[in-house]
């Protein structure tokens, strides 16, 4: 499932009963690491660090001072540790029921699952991303009709708009915490929204659900339409929304940890 950057791949509800009946499931701690290694969130985990190294330069390219840049990138490297994103993502996995824990560790031990995975994975790095700017919207318009409706489908059923929404808000508000955690001088941020969040502007989650097609359909580019179908199928089916809203929780938990720690430390060490 595709979290933001940090996806994980799944499968069709109907093949699931033929691939399971052929599966000794897994259990405990060495499921858990099996689900981490073969969805390829394990390599995007260690990742991380090089895509918020991107994002941050591109935010601080008019910054005069090289020597503040190296110590914002340094803070960042240490609050996006790889070692503390995997424990926590792998902590809260932990919790996934055996059932749906089976039905995904028999997807991605299938061919479906790997090729599915094999994208994401590749589509994560860093040359594969700077490709992407100038293709992915090309591709996205010159895609067959049905290729189009499979990647619809597989946006709403995982709700990649409003997951990425989320992200953004709570990514935010979790580097302002930090920062007041370090500076509880500083003004208190905006009003947020009753249910926590800040306001969302109308049409913002059509513009958000539009740039999660055009970034599926480079992703899986190279994934046949079967296997995309079963995907999709899979994503689409009780099982399948309750992995991806595990997998979604406990990336979101882990990056908000690292955002916090980022805005705690860089405040820290300004005001030292």
């Amino acid at each position: 499932m595709r979290g933001r950057r940090l996806p994980l791949a799944a499968l069709g509800a109907m093949a699931a009963l033929a691939v399971l009946a052929g599966v000794v499931p897994a259990r405990g701690a060495d499921a858990i690491d099996r689900l981490l290694r073969r969805s390829g969130l394990e390599a995007q985990l260690a990742a991380a660090p090089d895509e918020v190294r991107a994002v941050l330069l591109e935010r601080v390219a008019g910054e005069s001072d090289p020597g503040r840049v190296r110590d914002v990138l340094e803070v960042a490297r240490r609050a996006f540790s790889p070692a503390r994103l995997r424990a926590s993502v792998r902590r809260d996995l932990g919790r996934l029921d055996g059932p749906t824990r089976a039905a995904a560790l028999a997807f991605l031990s299938s061919r479906s699952g790997a090729r599915v995975t094999r994208a994401e994975v590749t589509a994560a790095g860093g040359q594969a991303a700077a490709r992407q700017e100038g293709s992915a919207e090309t591709l996205a318009r010159s895609l067959p009709a049905e290729r189009q409706r499979l990647l619809e489908r597989l946006e709403l059923a995982a709700a990649e708009a409003e997951r990425r929404i989320e992200l953004d808000e709570r990514l935010s508000a979790a580097v302002v915490e930090g920062v007041r955690r370090a500076r509880p001088e500083l003004a208190p941020p905006p009003a947020a929204r009753a249910d926590g969040g800040l306001p969302v502007a109308a049409g913002l989650v059509e513009t958000y659900r539009r740039a999660a097609v055009v970034d599926a359909a480079w992703v899986y580019r190279e994934v046949p339409d079967a296997d995309l179908e079963r995907y999709v199928e899979f994503v689409e089916s009780g099982p399948g929304r309750r992995f991806q809203a595990a997998v979604a929780a406990a990336v979101l938990a882990a990056l908000e940890e690292a955002a916090r720690t980022f805005g705690e430390l860089l405040a820290g060490e300004r005001s030292a």
